[in-house]
């Protein structure tokens, strides 16, 4: 048993030790909560882009593909069949009106001239023996009669001779191949001492300053159509250019579908007949809430844009999208004028994130 004396001191002393330790305690710095690290790890995780939503003109698209035709394109053959001499061109080539641009071999056509003169020589004679025959003076050939004088003409061969040498004249000159027009010749597959035919191609001829898009729009969008309108022409093998409509042909096809044409320069000397193409067509909408596709995510189903609430919190707003465009949407309901909405880091977001915003894009 102990004694009351030394119990009394023993109570004591635990009273001043707890006392220390409490006061000990009390000193030490506060160690952060685990809701606080969540906190600060789950905003160090979902940096984000933001944009003030504001009213602007939404350009409302209608996307067509075309392909392309030359605007003048010529298939340009001899009009004689024989050898070639030279070729004077080649594929990509661009020519001016009037250029040589192939030449036949000419010995044989220049024996088939000489042998047409002949020809006429001697049907000339005997065209003055049928006339003297019958008592005319070749001389006086005004006094003939013009029946007489055909006669003579068909009698003697002389009509069919200076057929056969005008033939021969016009085959000598068109020994040579020249363009039309002004252009880039393609589609050559002959050379020199290869055997072309009156009935083949020979090349073909584009004038590739300026080219016709073809294309087909549905007829409920022929409401966005209007000659004279700009279009916006984006080939797959890449560039931009800049066109306008030029003739809307007043059918509809089987399938619903109108023609359209449009022209579009070649300014940077690229487009290339038969290419495939894409086509934009815009129209501006005034006085629209219009966001960024990045802005829009998929939520159930349903078409969600988070908004930035007390500077760090990301809040669900479900919304309702009435057009679209390659880069934008305007919206209709859900969102409104003068809120700030995330752009971009919001993919695995869920409602009330914390987030931290980018400085150089914090608003």
């Amino acid at each position: 048993m102990i004694p009351k004396r030394t119990f009394t001191r023993y109570r004591a002393t635990l009273l001043i030790v707890s006392t220390l330790a409490l006061s000990s305690c009390g000193n030490q710095p506060e160690e952060p909560s685990e809701n606080d690290n969540r906190t600060s790890q789950e905003a160090a995780r979902n940096p984000v882009d933001t944009v003030k939503l504001l009213r602007s003109d939404f350009q409302k698209e209608l996307i067509s593909n075309g392909r392309l035709e030359a605007l003048q394109k010529a298939q340009l053959r001899f009009r004689v069949s024989e050898v070639l001499a030279e070729v004077h061109v080649k594929n990509g080539d661009l020519v001016k009106k009037g250029q040589l641009l192939a030449s036949l071999q000419s010995h044989n056509l220049q024996n088939t001239l000489a042998k047409a003169s002949v020809a006429v020589e001697k049907a000339t004679i005997e065209f003055q023996d049928v006339l003297i025959s019958q008592g005319y003076k070749v001389a006086d050939s005004a006094s003939i009669p013009t029946a007489q004088y055909r006669n003579a003409l068909v009698r003697s061969g002389l009509a069919d001779a200076r057929l056969q040498l005008n033939e021969a004249q016009r085959n000598f000159r068109n020994r040579h191949l020249r363009a039309p027009f002004s252009g880039t010749v393609a589609n050559i597959t002959k050379k020199a001492y290869d055997a072309v035919a009156s009935s083949e191609d020979f090349c073909t001829l584009l004038n590739d300053e300026k080219y016709q898009v073809r294309f087909e729009v549905m007829e409920s969008e022929l409401g966005e159509i209007t000659t004279g309108k700009t279009i916006e022409v984006f080939p797959l093998a890449g560039g931009e250019y800049t066109g306008t409509i030029s003739e809307i042909n007043p059918t509809v096809n089987e399938n619903g579908l109108v023609t359209i044409r449009g022209l579009v320069a070649n300014t940077q000397g690229k487009l290339m007949d038969g290419m495939n193409v894409n086509l934009h067509i815009r129209n501006r909408v005034p006085g629209q809430l219009v966001i960024p596709k990045s802005a829009l995510v998929l939520r159930q189903n349903r078409e969600v844009v988070f908004t930035l609430r007390n500077d760090s919190v990301a809040w669900w707003n479900y919304v309702t999208t009435s057009q679209e465009n390659s880069n934008s949407y305007a919206v209709t309901d859900g969102l409104k004028e003068g809120e700030i909405i995330i752009t971009s880091g919001n993919l695995n977001l869920a409602h009330e994130s914390i987030v931290f915003v980018e400085p150089e894009n914090a608003l």
